[in-house]
């Protein structure tokens, strides 16, 4: 079972279950979920401004950084 099918997370994360039974009975009711349509993207949880923003500051931080060596 794949977690991006049964709970709409945009994550290939397979895992295996093992089910069993002491009871025919129960066995015989027993159906695995459907699957879920994905209808989300990753992009969905992600904050793009804070993303750019960070690059924003690490460009800044490399600039300042490389100003002050040619001042040496």
């Amino acid at each position: 079972m794949n977690a991006s099918e049964y709970g709409n997370i945009p994550q290939n994360r397979e895992n295996i279950y093992i089910v069993g039974f002491l009871n025919k009975k129960h066995y015989d009711r027993f159906d695995f979920p459907e699957p879920i349509e994905l209808n989300k993207k990753i992009t969905g949880f992600i904050d793009i401004n804070i993303r750019v923003m960070r690059n924003i500051t690490t460009q800044k931080t490399i600039i300042s950084f490389m100003m002050s060596l040619k001042k040496k």
